[in-house]
């Protein structure tokens, strides 16, 4: 009980630190951007900004009251009993459960994508609308596909007792994942961030789990690396112009250059308008909402692989799109396309993370039950 008191202490206090740190580098982002698209755009007013955002906080706080363990077992049962009645024998019947999980979300995905293209003007000879969560529909959709992923993920490490079958159960989840992600954005680096968060969370639940091995970590770094190559084959030969470059031919031509449209350079805007001290200060406070979330990951995983895997998958995404978005602004990747952080993904994502934290027993139960298992059937 003790235990469970200061895993929950530790992460109500680095879910504080991690918000002031967020809002601050969000603002600094608005703040910098509002400033540099002056006269351009019409852009949000502060008060449309608080909304949205209010409204970002209450969907996360509905997320965190939804009874996740039972809508989980539920999940779970529906796909056992797919299972029993196609096969005979508990060990084919869980290798039908999986095969069903993965079937269910790939067609889930395919849904999303034909639903967001349905609703596109471009798809729909101006007869269509941006979705209902406006202009941005697309990553709310890929918010929610990405969280289903890992939440499948790790249904399916329940049920699969070996290391080369969990091996491709991941894979297939993950590629459904990412394919239907880009099929939405179209946004290379946030396809490539996807695939190393989900490498990420592979490494550190096989970790924690104890049974991280060195083969089958190198075939999903192989699997990883092609699906990034096949998604973004361009990443290292296409068209890349440092922020520097864009700003000195915004000050020879007085006005900001095409590419700030079409691609992102936030942290290049941030130093332009904030100086080389706005930058500094915006990595100190990545740094500290890092150092937050690794603290708080490392205390879960002791209670929980499968929550404390989670968690650091939701925060590798963010964390590998900003160093994608640093080295596409030096000019060594091609340009960034996705904005850093959105709050409308961002802050229920968060929140639910910190729902992580409120672990219950069973939990613990069923994870350390899956390696007891496995140690015997190995």
């Amino acid at each position: 009980m003790n235990e469970n008191k200061k895993l929950t202490q530790t992460a109500i206090i680095s879910f504080i630190i991690a918000v002031i740190c967020f809002a601050a580098m969000l603002g600094m982002i608005y703040a910098s951007e509002k400033s540099f698209y002056s006269g351009y755009f019409g852009g949000m007013s502060v008060s449309y900004l608080i909304v949205r955002i209010l409204i970002s906080v209450l969907v996360g706080i509905i997320v965190f009251l939804l009874p996740l363990e039972r809508i989980w077992q539920k999940a779970n049962d529906a796909m056992k009993y797919l299972g029993s009645i196609m096969t005979i024998g508990k060990n084919a019947a869980q290798e039908s459960q999986a095969v069903f999980t993965v079937i269910i979300y790939a067609v889930l995905c395919g849904l999303s994508v034909a639903f967001h293209i349905h609703t596109q003007p471009e798809y729909a000879n101006g007869s269509g609308f941006y979705g209902p969560f406006g202009y941005r529909s697309a990553l709310v959709y890929d918010g929610i596909v990405i969280v289903l992923a890992f939440a499948v993920i790790f249904m399916g490490m329940d049920i699969i007792q070996t290391r080369w079958r969990k091996l491709l159960y991941w894979e297939l989840v993950s590629l459904a994942c990412v394919t239907s992600v880009y099929a939405v954005t179209g946004e290379h680096d946030l396809v490539i961030s996807i695939i190393c968060a989900e490498f990420c969370m592979y490494i550190v639940y096989m970790k924690s789990a104890n049974e991280l091995k060195t083969s089958t970590s190198l075939v999903a770094l192989v699997c990883s690396t092609v699906m990034v190559l096949a998604c973004y084959a361009d990443m290292f030969t296409g068209s890349r112009i440092s922020g520097n470059k864009l700003l000195d031919k915004k000050h020879s031509i007085g006005y900001v250059p095409e590419e700030f449209f079409e691609h992102r350079y936030s942290l290049t805007i941030i130093k332009e308008q904030f100086g080389t001290a706005g930058c500094v200060i915006w990595f100190v406070l990545f740094a500290v909402f890092t150092a937050a979330v690794v603290v708080s990951v490392v205390k879960l995983i002791k209670q929980s692989p499968k929550r404390g895997a989670f968690v650091a998958g939701m925060y590798a995404i963010p964390a590998v799109l900003l160093i994608y978005t640093i080295l596409a602004e030096l000019g060594i990747l091609a340009q960034a396309e996705t904005y850093i952080f959105t709050y409308e993904t961002a802050i229920p994502c968060m929140i639910l993370s910190l729902r992580m934290f409120f672990d219950r027993d069973e939990d613990r139960k069923i994870d350390r039950g899956n390696v007891v298992n496995f140690r015997r059937n190995r």
